[in-house]
This record gives C-alpha cells, sequence and structure tokens, in this order.
C-alpha cells in the first residue's frame, strides 16, 4: 500500500512538473518572435557615366540591422523613362554568384518607387528631395537613414536569408544610354526578439 502511495506520488509529481515544463516552454515561445535585419556590404556608384557620382557613403548599425548614409550628386538634369536593378544572388559558403532576377521599371517609375510596403520602399522614404520623373533634377541627394524592408523581401522570397545579393541599378536617359549606375552588396540575417512587455506580464 505504502509503495502504490509512493508511485502515485512520484506519477503526480512527474506529470506536475512536465505540464508545468511545457507551460514555461509554450510562454518562452510566445515570447519570442522572429525577426530578419539587413547587412550591408558595399554602396557605390559607377564612374563611366558623368551624370551622378558617389560623395560620400557610411554603413552604421542600427539596433540589429545595418543602414545606410549616402550623398550622391547628379551633375545634370536626365530625362529618363528606364529603371533596370540586375540582382545576383551569392552563397556565404563560396562565395560564389548567379544571375537570379531583373527587375524593369519603365512605366510610373515614380509611383512604384515610393510605393509602401516594397523592398525598396525604406530606401527612397528616407532620399531627400525626392526623385522626380520623367526629369531627374540635378543636384545633391541624400539618404541618412537607408534601409531595406526585410518583412516585403522574406515575402517575395522565403529563402533570402541563406544567401546575400548584389544588385546594380541603371538610370537610362531618353536615348536609352546608361545615365547613372549604383552598385550594392546587402545580405539578410535572421535573430529572435524578445517581447518584454509579454514577459513581464
Amino acid at each position: 500500500m505504502a509503495n502504490n502511495r509512493k508511485f502515485i506520488f512520484y506519477i503526480s509529481f512527474h506529470c506536475a512538473f512536465m505540464a508545468l515544463f511545457l507551460i514555461l516552454r509554450i510562454r518562452n515561445a510566445d515570447s519570442q518572435k522572429v525577426r530578419f535585419a539587413t547587412r550591408f556590404r558595399n554602396f557605390s556608384v559607377a564612374s563611366e557615366t558623368d551624370s551622378m557620382y558617389l560623395i560620400n557613403m557610411t554603413i552604421f548599425q542600427h539596433g540589429m540591422e545595418h543602414r545606410l548614409a549616402v550623398y550622391m550628386n547628379f551633375t545634370k538634369n536626365i530625362v529618363s523613362k528606364n529603371i533596370h536593378v540586375i540582382v545576383q544572388r551569392c552563397t556565404y559558403e563560396r562565395f560564389s554568384c548567379e544571375y537570379f532576377q531583373t527587375w524593369k521599371f519603365n512605366e510610373n517609375i515614380k509611383a512604384i518607387l515610393y510605393m509602401k510596403n516594397q523592398i525598396w520602399t525604406p530606401i527612397f522614404q528616407n532620399l531627400t528631395p525626392r526623385l522626380t520623373f520623367p526629369v531627374v533634377q540635378k543636384g545633391i541627394y541624400r539618404a541618412n537613414n537607408a534601409t531595406l524592408n526585410t518583412d516585403a523581401l522574406m515575402l517575395f522570397y522565403s529563402e533570402a536569408a541563406k544567401y546575400y545579393f548584389k544588385a546594380e541599378g541603371i538610370l537610362y536617359d531618353k536615348d536609352e544610354k546608361k545615365a547613372g549606375i549604383v552598385f550594392f552588396e546587402v545580405g539578410v540575417f535572421e535573430y529572435v526578439e524578445r517581447n518584454r512587455k509579454q514577459d513581464k506580464g
């Protein structure tokens, strides 16, 4: 009889302990959220055109992600109706790259660039003065806190965190000649964000 009581006590204690463990585990899981952040590797402007050049560029840490501070000078007005962005996908293990996609913006360029919730939205929202099309006005353009919308990027390509990307943005003039070329490299990494408010509750 005493052995049965000990066994029942042991089973009850074990079940209670496991239930508490599962509750704490679920609560801990609920208090965490997977996030994604940018890691800029480079940003530059090609010197083969005389329409624009890079004055200064800084990559800085903002929380968990990298952001860009960029100063560029457009030396003359550019009449443009075309922007192409050629993207390469690169592996971290072998540092090899392959062609991934080309994005072509041929109509309603301004509306597309400043559209909400797009991968590139935070870059152009931080650019002053705003770009105008079809005539891009000459002058100095600044982006002091530029990044990418990583949530939109992960929705677009769910495996983005496995790679880093090299992109070449080409601004064509009215004669379909390259008027400006921008290069940048960026990666996305995953991290876990704790929900402190929920933990306190």
